[in-house]
């Protein structure tokens, strides 16, 4: 009797004893089992269903100060809710079947990362705009301005972006709407061929790729290089510890290291100070279907991909030398010179097509060297200042993301090894990208690049608490903890921003109209930098901001227009006023439309064209500027 129990279970048929159970009929056995197949990728479908049926309930150009929190409808809360359903359900199976976790991840990419290309009918964010016209300009002219901006000194994907558009023949704006949840799609492929190399169990090497997508709410996802240069930076790393692994084959120097007294005592000591077993083996897997023709076509793809990281960004390149270099000295790869050809092309790179923006920028490019800690600390600092307590909502909350993600990752990679497994190679991924914040000087956005490059690490090691079978439940719990805080601050983290990224629509036609209209040469005045004149003006227009900063006092207004003269152009935008609003001062809430008023009461300028949120105004009386010149 117990083998046919057995035996009826692998079977997934009933037994006699099950059917006395259901009343002789034989239904309830069958229709369960074929409730269970159906059920997490009918629960996605649905989900997807009604987020699309939510869309047209969101305003994203109407939005509060923190974004579209409150503007999200049921109806998208019910679509979440279903595609996490689905997914959780898919993921309790031992094995996770392939079209279904397709399925159950792609619902919920849509419903996390589709909103806001789904319910803005013109592109967000203006930076992409500022890069799709970099691509615009150099697929139609054939050449870039390394003299305007330092990006064009990294041209890679600006110029692979403006010949596709040609060849396609789009405007290179096509490309941006979408780009958010194809990028977020994209980078699932090689997160999920490091989770096979380093994970053991099919559910969790399936649960890093909806726990990054919970992760990711940094906004570094747009249309731009340091997008696309992630997605190959994670290919080129699935391929050096997939294709050519190693298992702690340390190079021979590294080896004298660590049989001399002093590493022996940390190594020895270290591990119990802080709980760990000292015997643990490499957690990674060795693959072994590799054949010779394929691992020369790996390594020729690794090449070209490396060539283009380094043409196409300035940031990506030196992090994935470090990286390489600690894959390289742990001995997680067979690639060890790799390291060495990226910074050989870094260098020739700077030195040849790059040469014009580092000859005079040598202390923005290396004045951060040795200030680690001052470059983060003022990242951090700077998003927290001269804002509304409202806004400090959204900031703490993505600051507690970037906490509670770094602590799920380390948390994984210590519960890994204390089941006897290290993870190396995740380790470096994870730690050693941040070591270029030591030497580079970035800007404000470095701690955001920073979290970006280890969201990869930190979702597989988070998804790592649930490597075993059966599962273990502390470590299951303190997974779905982790899940459901960056899930509960995702709202906050990656919508909160709209207010002033949403770029609206009447924004990009005053921008087009400008275009079309304004000679080129002229001067055009904005009040900061956020609009999308950029789109298609690279290299037509000279961009000049108004001095201010706070435009709220007719003081300020005198301030601004002593720099403009007769003919110059002047750009105002709704994104500008709120950007204006949640960062630059503490600007009233119609400030735009009060500094238009006072400048038409001055008679030196006229509304040349005006749509419900821009404003473009031609300067045609005698300004401060032009009479002090006569």
């Amino acid at each position: 009797m117990n083998r046919q129990l057995l035996d009826a279970v692998a079977q997934n048929v009933e037994t006699p004893a099950e059917n006395a159970l259901d009343g002789g009929g034989g239904v309830s056995g069958p229709v369960t089992a074929h409730m269970r197949t159906w059920a997490s990728p009918v629960l996605a479908a649905i989900g997807v269903v009604c987020w699309h049926a939510s869309i047209g309930q969101i305003h994203p150009y109407s939005t509060g100060i923190i974004g579209l929190v409150s503007q999200l409808p049921v109806l998208w809360w019910l679509g979440l809710v279903l595609a996490l359903v689905a997914v959780v359900l898919e993921l309790a199976r031992d094995t996770p079947r392939l079209p279904a976790m397709l399925i159950t991840v792609v619902s919920l990419a849509l419903v996390l990362h589709g909103t806001l290309s789904a319910s803005e009918t013109t592109p967000r964010f203006d930076a992409a705009y500022d890069v799709a016209g970099f691509a615009q300009y150099i697929g139609q002219h054939g050449r870039t301005l390394p003299y305007l901006d330092a990006r064009m000194s990294w041209p890679g994907v600006l110029s692979g972006t403006g010949m596709l558009a040609q060849a396609m023949h789009v405007p290179t704006l096509w490309f941006v709407r979408w780009a958010p949840l194809f990028m977020n799609l994209a980078y699932l492929l090689p997160v999920k061929a490091i989770a096979n190399v380093s994970l053991r169990t099919s559910r969790a090497r399936w649960a890093a790729l909806p726990i990054f997508l919970v992760s990711n709410w940094i906004d570094q996802d747009y249309f731009s290089p340091q997008a696309v240069d992630l997605l190959l930076f994670l290919t080129i790393v699935a391929i050096a510890i997939r294709t050519f692994g190693a298992r702690g084959e340390q190079l021979k120097v590294v080896r004298m290291l660590m049989a001399t007294p002093p590493y022996q005592a940390v190594r020895s000591a270290l591990p119990r100070l802080v709980g760990l077993p000292s015997d643990a083996q490499p957690g990674e897997l060795m693959v072994d279907d590799t054949t010779t023709a394929r691992r020369a076509a790996s390594f020729g793809l690794v090449l070209l991909l490396t060539v283009a990281v380094v043409v196409s960004h300035q940031f990506t390149p030196l992090a994935l030398c470090l990286v390489l270099v600690g894959l390289a000295v742990a001995g997680r790869t067979r690639l060890k010179s790799l390291w060495l050809l990226v910074l050989i092309l870094v260098f020739a790179w700077l030195s040849w097509e790059a040469e014009i923006y580092w000859a005079g920028h040598l202390d923005v490019v290396f004045g951060g060297v040795g200030n680690f800690g001052t470059l983060l600390g003022s990242s951090v600092t700077t998003r927290l200042a001269h804002v509304s307590s409202a806004r400090l909502e959204v900031q703490w909350a993505r600051l507690g993301a970037s906490f509670v993600t770094w602590l799920g990752g380390f948390l994984g990679l210590w519960v890994l090894w204390r089941r006897g497994r290290t993870q190396w190679t995740l380790a470096i991924l994870l730690v050693f990208p941040v070591i270029v914040a030591g030497g580079v000087n970035y800007g404000g956005e470095i701690s955001l690049r920073l979290l970006l490059f280890s969201l990869a690490p930190c979702s597989i090691l988070i998804a790592g608490l649930l490597d075993a079978s059966p599962l273990r439940w502390p470590a299951a719990v303190a997974c779905i903890l982790v899940v459901g805080l960056l899930l509960a601050l995702f709202p906050l983290t990656r919508y909160g921003n709209e207010v002033f990224e949403a770029i609206a629509p009447g924004d990009v036609k005053a921008a087009t109209w400008i275009h079309h209209h304004v000679p080129v040469g002229q001067t055009v005045w904005v009040v900061n930098g956020d609009s999308p004149l950029d789109s298609a003006g690279i290299g037509r227009y000279h961009f000049a901001l108004l001095p201010g900063p706070t435009f709220t006092s007719e003081a300020a207004y005198e301030k601004a227009i002593h720099s403009v003269s007769h003919g110059d152009w002047i750009y105002l935008s709704r994104s500008e006023g709120e950007y204006g609003i949640v960062f630059q001062g503490d600007f009233p809430g119609n400030w735009i439309q009060d500094f238009v008023f006072w400048l038409i009461g001055t008679k030196l300028v006229r509304i040349a064209y005006q749509t419900s949120t821009a404003y473009v105004l031609h300067v045609v009386g005698p300004t401060p500027r032009t009479q002090a010149a006569r």
